[in-house]
Parts: C-alpha cells; structure tokens; sequence
C-alpha cells in the first residue's frame, strides 16, 4: 500500500523515466562515439563494451534512485517481499526460459525460420549483438542488471503503485507489459510481441507469488538460457 501514497512519482518512475534513459543513453552515446554512428562506422568489441558500460551507469543510477525513494515510502528498496519459498524460487528458475522462449518459437515459426534477424527491427545493427563482440560487461548486463531493474520498475513500483490505487491485478499488468515492451525499441514488431506475451508471464508470476523475487529469479533464468543459446 506504501506505493500508492505518492502515484506521480510512481508514474514517472515507471512510464516516463526509463523511456527518457533511452534517449540519454542513445545520446551520450553518440557524443562520446560518434565515428560509430556514422555509415561505415566500426562497431566492435571495445565499443560494445563502452557503451554497455554507459548504459549500466545509467540504469543503475535509475535504480539506486528507485529503490531510494520505494524505500523511503515504505516499500522496501525493491518493492516488494524478497523472500518466497523454496518451491517458488525452482519454479522461477524452470518456467522463466519457458515465458520467453516458447512465444519466441511460436512466433519464428510464422516468420518463416528462413531469417535469422528477424528479431530486430530493420535500422538496428546486427554488430551490437553480434556473439564476438559480447563480453562480460555485455553478459552483466543482460543477465543481472537488466532483469532486476526492469522486475523492480515494471512488476514492482508499477503494478504495486496501481494495484494500491485500486487498480485489478490484470489490468496492472497490462499497462506495466506495455510500458515494458516499449523500451525494447531495437526489436521487430514481431519481436516486440514476444516481448509483451513474456512481460505478461513475469506479471503473472508477480501477482500469483505475492513476491517480487520470483519474478526477478525468472528473468534472470530467461535471459541467461536465451543468452547460453544466441551464444
């Protein structure tokens, strides 16, 4: 109920705040790399490292800001209970690959399976994610940083600010997924409805659980088999 006391600062958290990040991301970026943003520029593994390295400053300022102030309103820094039972946490860790992979054949089997980029949106450059330019600061990031940011932001503050508005379980869910799929901008639209099917599974788990923890532990599972497997 504490996320509910202050519902602009929950708004901006969740719906405004990491869509911003993006651009400051994005445009940091480009000031600081410029040569790789033009037609021809090189992107290889120092770069990708670099700006990995930026975009995990910048989220984890994001984060240490949100945790500061759910704390501050009584929420706990994440939102949420940390602590679940063993039979949650197992569970986690076998259905989050399941969330995310399992819309992910569905839809690449209507796609074709005959493009292996299908995933990413027409203008992003496959070099970014290219397997030789990945590097622990890569791995980091979308292993542990992003999961648990996003869980915080998204199936924390968010469906908990709105649930304690008087807001249904589902339709929180709903709004939160669609802020959730909006910041994966480099994905494909078919991509992108991957993403909101998963969002949604990593909801459910959130308002099913009663904790934010099996969530994040989801997550976590997804992206690291997803990564073991794009590797």
């Amino acid at each position: 109920m504490a996320l509910g006391r202050e519902p602009m600062m929950a708004i901006f958290l969740v719906l405004l705040a990491p869509t911003l990040l993006q651009f400051v991301i994005g445009g940091t970026a480009f000031a600081l790399f410029p040569q790789a943003f033009q037609n021809g520029g090189v992107i290889d593994r120092g770069l990708v490292t670099n700006v990995t390295l930026l975009m995990c400053f910048v989220v984890a300022t994001h984060f240490a800001i949100m945790t500061f102030w759910s704390d501050w309103v009584g929420a706990g820094p994440f939102a949420g209970a940390m602590q679940t039972k063993p039979r949650w946490i197992m569970t986690a860790l076998w259905i989050g690959p399941f969330i995310l992979i399992a819309p992910t054949v569905i839809v690449g089997l209507f796609m074709g399976g005959g493009d292996e980029n299908w995933a990413y949106a027409d203008d992003f450059n496959p070099a970014w994610t290219a397997v030789e330019n990945q590097g622990l600061a890569t791995l980091f990031y979308a292993i542990i940083l992003a999961p648990i940011v996003e869980e915080v932001t998204f199936r924390g503050i968010g469906m908990g600010a709105m649930i304690a508005r008087g807001i249904g379980g589902v339709m929180a869910a709903i709004v939160t997924t669609v802020a959730f799929t909006i910041i994966h901008g480099q994905y494909s639209p078919a991509a992108l409805a991957v993403i909101f099917i998963a969002g949604l599974g990593f909801a459910a788990l959130r308002l099913v659980s009663g904790t934010i923890i099996v969530p994040i532990v989801a997550h976590i599972s997804a992206n690291s088999v997803v990564t073991l497997l794009g590797s």
